[in-house]
């Protein structure tokens, strides 16, 4: 068996840093603590009266209302406004006389809202031909991701890979948004015999749909997916959780079931390639995610780390028992000395 065939059937692991090194244009999703300055530059210029400018004026007039500066907000970590509008809301004795905790929800609902027309924006619903390239080279048994962006979707799409009727993407139903605005519901069938790698977001998507009781969701699209998600605009109430600390949301049934899944997906896997994700210590909720599918093994698990950081290495190791890691400092160079990207003589694809 070659290298390459080595990884087949792999478990992959997308973090923030896959879609920010995405091929999907001049500009690509972009990471944490850059999040709020770039939704700034594609949301706000000047004199933009479509439904984005309104996103980020409603998003300023929310945090005006909670007592907070956007000229200074915009500067910080996303994390770290998340938090923050998070805290104040759930927790009465932080509350300051400036806001009501109704206050910061709203803001924290308005920062959902930028979240997804930022990536939108930033070429996030665009299909990666580096995550073609690896998808067709380590055909995954799964994809998790940690990403709200449709980068991972549509190369799976355009592959031909994505299953997107599972419940664990589709959620309860199909929405379809007409061009008169209203929305039509179908339910999705499954189709039989389906070999497409599970996609699991951890942390929601721009195209799902909050249902408000049960704690549910919907798969939002223009039309019927085909060749492509056909994703124009956030729903009204997009299934995102924020990065904020805590991370509650994911208790939620629809949520907790897809975390469920990964955890086992992940075990049967025979190895994991995680790209992109830095694996904070903060992130203890992963952490457990990432210990409890391997409690089981017996070997050590064989992990592929791409990131240019050479520390996340070590805290991969650090942070998990009983892996053997092996470590790409950037996904075209993986690709490349597994013979699944080709190059001209100016280094770039054909």
């Amino acid at each position: 068996m070659s290298e390459a065939n080595s990884f087949r059937g792999y478990a992959v692991i997308l973090g923030a840093g896959a879609s920010k090194g995405a091929s999907v244009g001049a500009t690509s999703p972009p990471l944490d603590a850059e999040f709020l300055d770039t939704a700034h530059r594609l949301l706000s210029r000047r004199g933009r009266s479509d439904d984005a400018g309104r996103t980020w004026r409603e998003f300023v007039k929310r945090l005006r209302l909670a007592g907070l500066d956007e000229k200074k907000v915009r500067h910080w970590r996303l994390e770290q406004l998340s938090t923050y509008l998070e805290a104040r809301a759930n927790m009465p004795s932080l509350q300051h006389s400036v806001g009501r905790p109704a206050d910061y929800s709203m803001a924290l609902q308005a920062l959902n809202q930028v979240i997804c027309w930022t990536l939108a924006r930033a070429n996030g619903a665009k299909a990666c031909v580096l995550h073609r390239q690896l998808f067709s080279l380590v055909r995954p048994s799964c994809v998790v991701t940690f990403n709200y962006d449709l980068v991972a979707d549509e190369s799976l799409l355009a592959l031909q890979q994505l299953c997107w009727q599972r419940p664990s993407y589709a959620g309860n139903s199909l929405v379809i948004r007409g061009a008169n605005g209203k929305y039509k519901r179908a339910r999705p069938m499954v189709p039989r015999g389906s070999a497409a790698p599970l996609l699991l977001k951890l942390h929601g998507s721009i195209n799902w749909a909050a249902h408000k009781r049960a704690g549910g969701f919907s798969l939002v699209a223009d039309r019927l997916p085909g060749n492509s998600l056909a994703h124009s605009a956030p729903p009204d109430h997009p299934l995102v959780v924020p990065p904020v600390a805590a991370k509650m949301d994911i208790r939620r049934g629809a949520l907790r079931s897809i975390w469920k899944e990964a955890a086992k997906s992940q075990r049967t896997a025979p190895g994991w390639i995680i790209w992109g994700y830095s694996f904070p210590q903060t992130d203890t909720v992963t952490h457990v995610l990432c210990r409890t599918a391997l409690a089981r093994n017996r070997k050590p698990k064989p992990i592929v780390v791409i990131n240019p950081d050479y520390s996340v290495s070590e805290r991969v190791s650090d942070a998990l028992e009983k892996v053997r890691i092996r470590r790409w400092a950037s996904i075209e160079r993986f690709l490349l000395d597994h013979g699944a990207l080709a190059v001209d003589g100016d280094g770039r694809e054909p």
